[in-house]
């Protein structure tokens, strides 16, 4: 990847989706080693075209009641592939200075994801709002208007506060 990055232009969506699926392999070698070439991507690939990708691979699987069942067991975290989406679209977001997307979609997607029953769905529309917070600044609370709970909205400060 690191020296054929112009292979991987036009494809982001599917290659992340097939690293963000192999790092919820139950093989701990498979889902490190697909963490460790995301983060690669995350570098090399365009943070537009990886934003993009990211928002419709997360709407598809937050329609797929299938990928809201944890794959984890007591002995080994398995994050699910909503999670894993959520949580890099917010760490690509908080190096992106400016958006070439409508934020709303990501939004009303994180918004959608808080009110999951899963835990780690919810923490990790968080890490996306905190991530585009990042990109946005305070601009971002005209979105968020009415659209979050006292609590999720204190969480949210939470977490923007930790992240500056």
């Amino acid at each position: 990847m690191l020296h054929q990055k112009s292979y991987f232009a036009g494809h982001e969506q599917e290659v992340l989706k097939i690293l963000i699926e192999c790092r919820s392999h139950a093989s701990s070698t498979v889902s490190a080693t697909a963490n460790d070439v995301l983060i690669t991507a995350m570098d090399l690939l365009d943070p537009q075209s990886m934003v993009t990708a990211l928002i419709s691979l997360c709407r598809e699987w937050s329609e797929d009641d299938s990928n809201k069942v944890s794959l984890s067991n007591a002995r080994q975290y398995r994050p699910l592939p909503l999670t894993s989406g959520l949580y890099f679209l917010g760490k690509i977001l908080g190096h992106v200075s400016s958006l070439n997307f409508s934020p709303s979609l990501l939004v009303d997607l994180s918004i959608k994801c808080l009110n999951e029953s899963q835990p780690e769905i919810r923490k990790a529309a968080i890490d996306s709002l905190v991530g585009l917070h990042s990109s946005m600044g305070q601009d971002i609370w005209d979105l968020l208007d009415d659209k979050l709970t006292d609590m999720q909205r204190k969480l949210l400060v939470i977490y923007i506060q930790r992240k500056l």
